[in-house]
């Protein structure tokens, strides 16, 4: 199964990303420069892994799923998980 994913390189066409389909093996990928997910990030497309695309001392994740890496901002990859609520210790129902 091919991921399709946002595909650009620089900031400038990275606020406009056009759709690519990957090939077999990939994911989509980010590079950005901060954890800003407003930013649309310095380059998204496919790969196998980070490694091959990330641009040196920049941030790079990949991620797994349709259209993950985001048309505009950092996509999926980028957002850090929701904090969970604190759980009630058990035995305090009164």
């Amino acid at each position: 199964e091919c991921l399709k994913c946002y595909s650009c390189d620089g900031p400038t066409d990275c606020a406009h990303p056009r759709q690519q389909l990957c090939p077999q093996n990939n994911e989509c990928f980010t590079v950005a420069q901060n954890y800003d997910t407003k930013l649309n990030g310095l380059r998204k497309g496919c790969a196998p892994t980070c490694d091959r695309v990330n641009i040196e001392g920049m941030l790079c994740r990949t991620c797994k799923f349709e259209l993950c890496n985001g048309e505009t901002g950092l996509g999926k990859a980028f957002e850090k998980p929701a904090i969970l609520p604190p759980q009630r210790p058990f035995g305090m129902c009164f």
